[in-house]
């Protein structure tokens, strides 16, 4: 039965389950993933297929085989570079799980009472998992935002099912789908950690290669936070930001 799952996530993984997926695949976004996001999503289809060797030559425990394969699956956020970092040129550009480090510490330090740190922190975490299969995704690879959404829900779906019988996948998958609809005031929070993490990195590049021009994404960001605590560490990031401006000239 195992045996048999695995094959069928390696299928949906590779989008070949049948002729009707493979025809909604548009060339556009097959050439717009990039190199690095291939060779993630290839190391990824690797995990899947050794855990079908696994599960034909030893007597390990099949969900064991198939939790460690989801850690591995996991540790592809630590090397995978942020997109629009690396479009930039930044030199040493952090990793996803960079970006999802400071957001989850970003969950524990706000001060709201109204808000659940557990599950700030927990939707913090998974809000990028999908990244570790279908890459980080870009507004300017020329992928429409319903296809970015089906290829992240189609990886979440193939998490979640190497997850189970364990209800975690289920979790893992709520989580995501929560933080994707903004359907809860967690989830909206995560949202505005997710675009001041992004600044704060921005602002931190700046200081260190004085050469980039990181403005586009200050810009693309301004006017859009909503909760009151997160709108206030903008407004010191960006005072810093105007003194040390001044400063310079």
């Amino acid at each position: 039965w195992y045996q048999r799952r695995v094959r069928g996530l390696l299928k949906n993984m590779l989008g070949v389950t049948s002729g009707e997926a493979r025809t909604r695949r548009s060339r556009r976004a097959r050439w717009a993933v990039n190199t690095t996001n291939n060779k993630n999503k290839q190391s990824s289809i690797c995990c899947l297929k050794y855990s079908t060797t696994l599960l034909q030559h030893t007597c390990q425990s099949p969900q064991r085989v198939l939790l460690v394969e989801f850690m591995k699956i996991c540790g592809k956020l630590k090397t995978t570079k942020r997109t629009g970092w690396v479009n930039h040129k930044v030199n040493l550009p952090e990793s996803i799980s960079d970006h999802m480090y400071r957001m989850a510490i970003l969950s524990f330090v706000i001060s709201d009472e109204k808000v659940s740190k557990e599950k700030l922190m927990k939707i913090a975490l998974v809000h990028d998992l999908a990244e570790s299969i279908v890459g980080d995704i870009t507004p300017f690879q020329g992928i429409e935002k319903k296809e970015k959404f089906r290829m992240e829900e189609s990886a979440m779906n193939s998490i979640r099912e190497i997850l189970k019988p364990s209800s975690i996948g289920d979790e893992i998958y709520s989580l995501w789908m929560e933080y994707e609809t903004a359907s809860s005031l967690e989830a909206k929070i995560v949202k505005d950690f997710d675009k001041f993490e992004m600044i704060m990195q921005a602002r931190e590049y700046e200081e260190a290669q004085q050469e980039l021009n990181l403005e586009c994404f200050f810009s693309s960001v301004k006017g859009r936070f909503t909760h009151p605590e997160v709108m206030s560490w903008v407004e010191e990031l960006d005072r810093e930001r105007a003194v040390k401006k001044s400063q310079d000239k």
